[in-house]
């Protein structure tokens, strides 16, 4: 913790050190202006900064002498862009007054900071004029190169004078001989597939009209759209389907024996209570083992034994607790087998070994006797009952079918001019359908969850022709237009 205190408390005295610096060593390699600008938003933040007053005084003159001689010698100079230089110099110059003026401790030390806002308004009419004439030279050069360096002198003469002369009609005359113009177009699907292809021709004509003026200089138009403006094409994007293919079914199917160990399968009386089992039925842990030998009065639960010949029903059998695991093991499960009534039309069946005595009356009640434990059995103690556990087992049978489908797209991209392929390329992509379910026989208790919410699902109905070409059509859309982007980043 202290180290990490440490490194970051020198880190923040690293950063103070180079702020402090900064100024003086921009003055030091002659960045006069910067120097002055990093000087006042240091005393800014630390008015008292004996380094930053130190670099401020010295360039705040030496800035203002160097760009106004810059400016004089520009005046006296040929270069065609002299005024927007000027300009430029004169922006500086009236950034440091105003940084200047929001700052209490550089104004006592530079008191009357110069600007040149009275000149600003001829500075860039003179400027625009200039970039305007430059503008025009190009324009008239009648290249696509030379209209696209056109277009962007205009697009400064806007930004010195919005309205000059008619720079708006210039500047789209300008774009409309730097713009290169792409037809799109998709040849019919072949019939042989079976399928529309709307799908793909639709999301192509969207990209066009949502993407028509993604790059500065480059227009997407369909061949409907070009016939209608009167566009010749400079170039030309095919597409064609080559290929279109669904596989086969393929059906897999995997069984898994599953287990639980340690499940209550039962609940019983307590076999210490009177008419439970034995001394010898309990484990030293506490829990009933399944080989426990049951006394006169051993307990039964209720089982659902399958049958070993097929044609015979699964029925109810009471079987004794030591027995139960063997039963589980064999297939049967824990409870009475569904829809099966007992003789008295109730939903459990009952124990065909236990005399039915609800026709014989009741032994009038007997008072307890406290001092006899027998006699208050089954009060509700948290002891009267205890869990049966044993392992549960089921068997899971997983389904998973697939369907694979293919397709090949090829894109040729043709200079009309020229009469020449420029680009070629080949786009193959795949699509795999897949549904997955499962089954299972046995103790539903063996399974996971997950386990079981896969037998929950059923079995998906596999997606048409059109579907699945729609699927490989969504692929195709992302390759080609990514590609074609690529393509015309630089034109």
């Amino acid at each position: 913790m202290k180290t990490s205190r440490f490194l970051f408390l020198a880190l923040i005295l690293a950063f103070t050190l180079n702020s402090c610096k900064t100024g003086k060593k921009a003055y030091q390699q002659g960045n006069y202006y910067i120097s002055v600008i990093q000087s006042v938003k240091k005393l800014r933040n630390q008015p008292n900064n004996k380094k930053a007053k130190a670099s401020l005084e010295q360039a705040y003159p030496l800035a203002m002498q160097t760009m106004e001689l810059n400016n004089e010698n520009l005046m006296l100079s040929n270069d065609l862009n002299k005024y927007k230089k000027i300009l430029a110099n004169y922006n500086k110059i009236n950034r440091m007054y105003e940084e200047i003026l929001r700052s209490p401790e550089a104004l006592k030390i530079i008191p009357k900071p110069k600007n040149y806002y009275a000149k600003m308004d001829q500075i860039k009419k003179m400027a625009a004029d200039e970039s305007y004439l430059i503008g025009m030279e190009y324009l008239l050069k009648g290249t696509r190169e030379d209209a696209k360096r056109a277009y962007r002198f205009f697009i400064e003469v806007k930004s010195y004078i919005s309205n000059y002369k008619d720079v708006d009609q210039r500047l789209e005359e300008a774009r409309i001989m730097a713009t290169l113009y792409v037809m799109v177009v998709q040849d019919p699907v072949p019939a042989n597939f079976a399928v529309s292809g709307n799908y793909f021709r639709n999301k192509i004509d969207e990209y066009l009209n949502t993407n028509r003026s993604s790059t500065e200089f480059v227009e997407f138009y369909s061949p409907e759209e070009m016939v209608k403006a009167g566009i010749k094409p400079d170039h030309k994007i095919t597409l064609r389907y080559q290929d279109f293919s669904i596989g086969n079914v393929y059906m897999k199917e995997s069984k898994e024996q599953l287990s639980k160990d340690s499940v209550i399968v039962a609940t019983i009386k307590n076999p210490y209570k009177k008419g439970g089992m034995n001394q010898d039925a309990i484990s030293n842990d506490g829990i009933t083992e399944m080989n426990a030998k049951p006394n006169n009065n051993s307990q039964k639960v209720a089982i659902c034994h399958k049958s070993d010949k097929p044609n015979q029903k699964s029925k109810t059998l009471y079987v004794n607790v030591s027995a139960l695991q063997a039963h589980l093991d064999h297939g049967d499960t824990m409870g009475p087998c569904e829809g099966e009534k007992a003789p008295d039309g109730s939903d459990k069946p009952k124990d065909p070994e236990k005399p039915d005595n609800t026709d014989k009356p009741k032994d009038p009640e007997k008072p307890k006797d406290p001092e006899k434990p027998e006699d208050n059995a089954g009060e509700g103690e948290s002891n009267d009952l205890i869990d049966v556990y044993a392992t549960v087992r089921a068997t899971m049978i997983t389904y998973e079918k697939t369907i694979t489908s293919k397709a090949l797209l090829s894109m040729t991209i043709t200079d009309e001019k020229l009469g020449k392929v420029i680009k070629e390329e080949q786009f193959p992509v795949e699509h795999i359908w897949k549904s997955t379910w499962a089954t299972f026989n046995g103790d539903e208790r063996a399974l996971t969850k997950e386990q079981l919410e896969l037998c929950y699902l059923k079995e998906q109905e596999a997606p048409g022709r059109d579907e699945i070409f729609n699927m490989l059509s969504e692929q195709f859309y992302n390759q080609i237009t990514k590609n074609i982007s690529s393509f015309y980043r630089n034109f």
